[in-house]
């Protein structure tokens, strides 16, 4: 349904444009948008209610078919994710709840006043990391002249986000029972692979290149993840290890002003 007021392509049952918010009147023998007196021609109030409402359609619509079709049709809906650069802000939306629930299960055992602390930091860290992930790989298809754009990239990797998510979850929940941690590791081992085929194919569509310029630029993207990865790895080590130092320093010196007060 091609919205007649700005010409975006809303859901075959939407009832608002998910972009300017105009009212979609079902009429018979078809479904055609009004153009006219709509809400965001007529401005106000009922205008930012419509559009909101639209937008929201829209992006639960999205949001469903991803987690749907991720399971059902992965390479299908990996396609259609990056030829429309709308489904990125789905795939951040994703990430950031995902984030923020894999971020609060090692906080609740935790416990203590360092909760939310925790939590936080934990939260910005997945989401820098993922968002890294993907800029590099864009960076490697650039490097070997691919057309893709960032915001299709972004999108694309929907699925990917979605079973990472998934598979962390599923992980931190069933290895706090010790039962239960022998088949955590199972299920992790096959959804990192399924993820890391999922990762494939969704670079292979977005990046748009020759079969040998795509097996070149998609082992540079690997090659410069890792040498980031090993980066934040060592300047994350060099912190802890002056925290740890420091900590030890001050703990040390409490001992010895105990012993000198005794």
């Amino acid at each position: 349904m091609k919205c007649r007021q700005c010409g975006t392509e809303n859901n075959a049952g939407a009832k608002f444009c998910r972009a300017c918010g105009a009212q979609i009147k079902h009429v018979q023998g078809g479904r055609q948008p009004v153009n006219g007196f709509g809400a965001a021609a007529t401005g106000g109030a009922a205008a930012g209610i419509n559009k909101m409402k639209g937008v929201a359609d829209g992006a639960g619509g999205k949001l469903a078919e991803m987690f749907k079709k991720t399971f059902t049709d992965p390479a299908g809906i990996i396609r259609k994710c990056g030829n429309e650069p709308g489904y990125g802000k789905m795939t951040l939306l994703i990430a950031l709840i995902g984030n923020l629930i894999i971020a609060m299960i090692p906080a609740i055992h935790v416990g203590g006043d360092n909760t939310l602390g925790i939590a936080f930091v934990l939260w910005i860290t997945l989401a820098i990391i993922e968002t890294m992930i993907i800029v590099l790989m864009f960076a490697a298809a650039k490097l070997f002249r691919s057309s893709c754009s960032l915001g299709n990239m972004f999108g694309a990797f929907g699925p990917v986000t979605i079973l990472s998510m998934i598979s962390i979850v599923l992980m931190m929940l069933m290895t706090a029972t010790e039962s239960l941690a022998v088949m955590a590791i199972v299920i992790l081992f096959v959804y990192v692979f399924w993820g890391l085929v999922l990762q494939w194919m969704t670079f292979r569509e977005t990046a748009r290149l020759s079969d040998t310029r795509f097996v070149y630029a998609y082992l540079t993207a690997i090659a410069l993840i890792a040498i980031v990865l090993c980066l934040v790895v060592m300047v994350m080590g060099a912190i802890a290890e002056s925290i740890l130092e420091e900590m030890i320093e001050n703990t040390i010196g409490e001992i010895i002003g105990a012993m000198d007060i005794l």
